[in-house]
């Protein structure tokens, strides 16, 4: 080649890498504005936005593959067994058991994740920009919920949309370390002990199999810190492309990745402003494209998330650093590092205390302390006690894995050997067991699963989907299935969950279709009157088998999303009045509507009782505003009143603030009431019915939404003239 091909070959390249700098820039600006203008604007805005990040998510993911395949087609060709063995485990820990109700628990935050996620593919927008469960952001139950899109709920699905993220971050992590240290250790065994420390954690092992929200952060982080690896190894717009999504999508998770979030924003930062020192203009200008959009998708999702500034832990700070500090460098009571790892986190600190480790990794350090402190210093949604506390700490391990494998190999150079890694490797192989068996027992399967997916089975029969409202009754003396709503909203989105007999009239809505029975008077009475009843043998529970009646009626009328649900009756009954007085709740309802709880006849809107003004309120309507309630006047009323207010679980909180209103069946307005707050939480509202057929009770949130929106229509009755 002569000199003159060599500077085509590099003009070339520089004009390459300058059309890659502007398609970037353009993509990113493009990817920002869209974001901005869906949280700002919604709409049409929102729609799009959602659908450009799903299918940003799939360019990313596939990018993500297809540089882990070539780095494990680099392993099988050197027959790098290690590198091997150390995906083999990945998948081992992420994969175990998952269709099994025999070995884990379901876990019931999980289903409800899952359970908004699928609800969420139903709306226009997908939820995109709003918050979902406990005010985290919606759009990560999204991907929980794609594996049970092809085929509906299963256990499978669900355990699938928790244990996917975590094979692909560990995968994509693992293949980006053995590119970063190729040139000290050639084989990538050094790569494949990373993976081994990193599996070794009993914290990591415990959540792994738990299937909860607390294995997103670290299963992002994972796939995030891949992607920047890979960039550090040569700027493309397609591996920029990755770390963008990546990254972003640690700012639109639940509170501990944003931890994950800050720290590539800083290293992604860090790097543009080297290369551009350095005289690299296009490289570090492709470096700042990408911070925009990462640090704008999770800046904007602070509009709307609301897991954040909760306040400090209720503990003393000092005893709570005390107690992460056993946890950490003592194992006490139960160890955070497997022992090996734990000596090498120790190395990596000794390093960077005498400067021979670098600026970065003192970065790195710090943040790792900081992210250790901060799980047991605030408080976030619950204050538990360190030991239990820093599981939201395990988005640090890919960093307490990266910084001490980056660390050592520089001083190892050339000296180091692939078998140097076997002896770590097989410790960690021998001893792993210990930090397996320690996952609770509760978190193990239990009678309970048993009953969900029976439950589950037997409303795919009945052929009820998200569509039906319906009820399941628990008429049983077991508090084990205390929480099968959170179980069900996802298996049965369309349920509601009472702990009563089945003798209700309105909500739980209409007539109840499963019942959970343990008492045999109760099963003869209601296959008595033609429920169909199904009965099964759970596995023992404390040495019994346990036994479970489900007894089922079909029902109509009822259709749920979820932003609420309506209720119509397929007929309407006269009803005469038979004395001076008739209370409402002696009439089953024409229709209903309401937002965020059904309507409930003689009991809270919640299931307990109805308490107003300090008082227990046999007869009586509890409703979550806006809800509406329509039902036939009786023959023969002259009038109706009723008491209301706010119901006494909302008197503490100074968002609750609730309007009533009586129309008729043209909608005009016969009266009103309220607003009604803490300060004034109860009134009267009546009205003459000359003329009126048809009377819907109105509840409206006061016109500042419907927080804390507990409302009671106490002794509502309709009266005749004597």
């Amino acid at each position: 080649m002569t000199p003159g091909d060599g500077a085509a070959l590099e003009g070339r390249s520089r004009l390459r890498l300058r059309r890659s700098t502007i398609l970037t820039a353009v993509a990113a600006a493009a990817l920002s504005a869209l974001e901005a203008a869906a949280y700002l604007r919604g709409g049409a805005f929102a729609v799009v936005a959602s659908r450009v990040w799903l299918v940003h998510g799939a360019v990313a993911v596939g990018v993500l593959l297809v540089e882990s395949f070539r780095s494990f087609r680099e392993d099988g060709r050197r027959r790098n067994v290690l590198a091997l063995a150390a995906v083999a485990a990945l998948a081992f820990v992420s994969l175990h058991g998952i269709g099994s109700a025999e070995r884990f628990a379901i876990n019931h935050e999980a289903t409800q994740e899952a359970g908004l996620g699928i609800l969420g593919f139903a709306e226009p927008d997908f939820g995109y920009t709003r918050d979902g469960f406990i005010n985290y952001p919606f759009r990560q139950y999204l991907l929980v919920a794609l594996p049970s899109l092809p085929q509906g709920p299963s256990l499978l699905a669900l355990r699938l949309g928790f244990a996917l993220p975590l094979l692909l971050g560990g995968v994509v992590f693992q293949a980006a370390l053995r590119r970063r240290l190729h040139s000290s250790d050639p084989s990538g065994a050094l790569a494949a002990l990373g993976t081994f420390f990193l599996l070794s954690s009993p914290y990591l092992l415990n959540w792994a199999r738990a299937w909860e929200q607390t294995l997103l952060p670290i299963s992002f982080a994972l796939l995030a810190l891949g992607a920047f690896l890979l960039c550090e190894e040569g700027v493309t717009a397609p591996r920029l492309t990755s770390l963008i999504w990546s990254g972003a999508l640690l700012g639109t998770s639940y509170t501990p990745a944003l931890a994950g979030w800050v720290l590539i924003l800083v290293l992604v930062a860090a790097n543009g402003a080297a290369a551009i020192r350095k005289g690299e203009r296009e490289e570090g200008f492709l470096w700042l494209c990408s911070f925009v959009p990462i640090a704008v998708f999770g800046g904007l999702s602070f509009l709307t998330r609301g897991d954040v500034f909760k306040g400090p832990s209720s503990f003393l700070p000092w005893k709570g650093l005390l107690d992460a500090a056993r946890v950490v460098f003592l194992g006490e009571p139960n160890p955070f590092f497997h022992a090996a790892s734990g000596l090498l986190v120790a190395v990596w600190l000794v390093l960077v205390a005498t400067g021979r480790a670098g600026l970065r990794h003192v970065l790195l350090a710090g943040w790792c302390v900081a992210v250790l402190a901060g799980a047991v210093l605030l408080r976030g949604y619950a204050a538990p006690g360190a030991p239990f506390a820093l599981h939201r700490a395990m988005v640090a391990l890919p960093v307490l894995v990266l910084g001490p494998m980056t660390a050592l190999a520089p001083i190892l150079g050339g000296r180091f050997r692939p078998w140097m890694a076997w002896p770590a490797a097989l410790v960690i192989a021998a001893t792993a067991p210990f930090a397996w068996r320690q996952v609770p027992e509760e978190r193990r399967g239990r009678a309970i699963d048993d009953g969900i997916l029976y439950i589950a089975s037997s409303l795919r029969e009945l052929r009820l989907d998200a569509r039906n409202v319906f009820s399941v009754v628990l008429a049983t003396s077991s508090r084990d299935y205390d929480n099968i709503a959170d179980y069900l909203r996802y298996f049965a989105p369309g349920a509601e969950v009472t702990r009563a007999l089945p003798v209700l009239r309105f909500p739980p809505p209409g007539e109840a279709v499963l019942a959970l029975l343990d008492e045999e008077v109760l099963a003869r009475q209601l296959e008595a009157e033609g429920w169909e009843m199904r009965e099964t043998w759970l596995r023992p529970v404390n040495g019994q088998a346990a036994r479970l009646v489900l007894a089922c009626r079909r029902i109509t009328g009822f259709q749920t999303t979820d932003r609420g649900g309506t209720y119509r009756s397929a007929t309407e009954e006269s009803v005469a009045m038979t004395g001076t007085e008739m209370p409402l709740t002696d009439l089953r309802p024409v229709e209903a509507a309401w937002e965020l709880a059904v309507p409930r006849y003689d009991r809270g809107w919640s299931d307990l009782p109805l308490r107003v003004g300090g008082r227990e309120v046999a007869r009586g309507l509890g409703v979550h505003a806006p809800s509406t309630l329509t039902v036939r006047v009786p023959e023969g009323a002259s009038s109706f009143e009723s008491f209301v207010g706010l119901d006494d679980d909302a008197l503490d909180c100074a968002l609750a603030r609730v309007g009533f209103e009586l129309r008729d069946e043209r909608g005009r307005l016969l009266a009103a009431a309220g607003p009604h707050d803490p300060a004034n939480p109860m009134g009267r509202i009546s009205a003459p019915l000359a003329g009126v057929h048809r009377l819907t009770l109105v509840t409206t949130d006061g016109g500042d939404g419907p927080d804390c929106d507990h409302a009671a229509w106490a002794e509502p009755v309709f009266l005749r003239d004597r």
